[in-house]
């Protein structure tokens, strides 16, 4: 049986070469975007679910790695053949599913990152930079759980100064804000 302990070890130095590989290039070069354009046909593969995943360069040379690392293991070990060859299938099989865990985890954290501004009416909020009578300024306001500054304007005529609480009551479509001053609740009671 000389030709078992030889491919457990081909496996796994062609399938940790290829990962570590794969690995270096994901910080230097940036990997992970999977477009091409073949013929005039546009294919974006990055919207793959995580079944596509364990078929993925790093889940097959992660297989191929672990495979041979724990093949190498258990005839080092002085297990049977079959029970080494088994063993090493399972322990690939299980790396394969670690990897696609990962991805599954990953896509979970994906956000679009855009901000629906319809969701900033009826906010809270304070004048950043003064608005002037009839000019634009700034006012911080969170939208969507985030803190953001936006362009905003006042109801024509009325000027709103820095640290004034406002209240949004519109938005424009060049996504400036229209804000009121908001009235302090309980205030002289």
């Amino acid at each position: 049986m000389n030709w078992l302990p030889m491919t457990f070890t081909l496996c796994a130095v062609l399938g940790g070469t290829i990962f570590a590989i794969l690995f270096i290039m994901q910080f230097f070069i940036g990997g992970g975007d999977l477009d091409t354009d073949v013929g005039g046909h546009h294919a974006d593969l990055t919207g793959a679910d995580v079944s596509f995943k364990f078929l993925s360069m790093q889940g097959i040379t992660a297989f191929l790695m672990m495979f041979g690392l724990a093949g190498r293991a258990f005839l080092e070990g002085e297990t049977l053949p079959a029970l080494s060859f088994a063993g090493a299938v399972a322990i690939g099989l299980g790396a394969v599913w670690v990897i696609g865990r990962i991805f599954h985890f990953m896509k979970k954290l994906q956000s679009s990152g855009t901000v629906d501004m319809g969701k900033a009416v009826g906010q809270r909020g304070s004048v950043y930079l003064t608005i002037p009578a009839d000019g634009i300024g700034k006012v911080q306001v969170a939208v969507n759980n985030r803190l953001g500054v936006f362009n905003a304007v006042t109801e024509p005529g009325r000027a709103l100064a820095t640290g004034t609480s406002i209240k949004v009551t519109r938005v424009m479509e060049d996504h400036t804000f229209v804000v009121e001053e908001e009235a302090l609740q309980g205030v002289g009671r």
